[in-house]
């Protein structure tokens, strides 16, 4: 990120606003590296509940502000376009306001399981460059396994080690749901099963090994 931190600066002012540059940022445009910023879809949510702050509090508030002076002191009081921007305000507020307070709604009933997994095999060392960005295919054939939508999955651009790549998901879903999904994929991790979806999904020669599973 501190790379391409000028990068970040200038679509903030071309976007109109560092919310929809860091969406840019992390869009995997082109498959350009400057395009991976790396974050997962719960981390740009967070981002985004700051709009409360430099949105609300100091966009349209002093813009409020503003119109509302400008329809004091001016002589035609019932100005359409004065009264208009007014509205717009109030309602460009409270929209903000209702989607963050869903937002934060959300994070409070949603349950949100890390895995991390080591996958190695010679395999995947030759091609491991292109497996990068194959991760539809498996995030098909990890929501069978783990019986969740396929939404409910979010794989992250896999990092390249010595042996293979290190494969890193998340896993959304309420907190009320009562199934260990992390026990789920250690069964899995133990027996072959992933590594059989890993092989089914990247369409490799041989069967990868799948192995050091960790869990946040």
């Amino acid at each position: 990120l501190k790379q391409y931190s000028k990068v970040v600066y200038a679509l903030s002012l071309f976007c109109g606003g560092a919310f929809s540059a860091v969406r840019l940022m992390n869009s995997h445009i082109f498959r350009l590296k400057m395009f991976e910023m790396g974050l997962s879809r719960r981390e740009l949510k967070l981002f985004n509940t700051k709009r409360l702050w430099s949105v609300v509090l100091l966009e349209n508030v002093p813009q409020l502000v503003v119109q509302i002076y400008f329809l004091s002191i001016t002589s035609d009081s019932l100005s359409t376009i004065a009264i208009s921007s007014i509205v717009f305000s109030c309602v460009s507020m409270v929209v903000t306001v209702l989607k963050l307070a869903t937002d934060r709604k959300i994070f409070s009933d949603e349950k949100v399981s890390v895995v991390t997994v080591k996958v190695t095999g010679n395999s995947v060392v030759n091609q491991r460059q292109r497996f990068r960005s194959l991760r539809n295919e498996l995030q098909s054939e990890l929501s069978m396994l783990l019986e969740v939508h396929r939404e409910s999955i979010e794989i992250m651009k896999p990092a390249l080690i010595s042996s293979g790549v290190l494969l890193r998901f998340f896993i959304y879903e309420a907190s009320s749901m009562t199934v260990d999904r992390c026990q789920v994929v250690s069964t899995a991790v133990d027996n072959g099963a992933f590594s059989d979806i890993v092989l089914r999904a990247w369409q490799l020669a041989d069967t990868p090994v799948v192995s050091d599973a960790k869990y946040e």
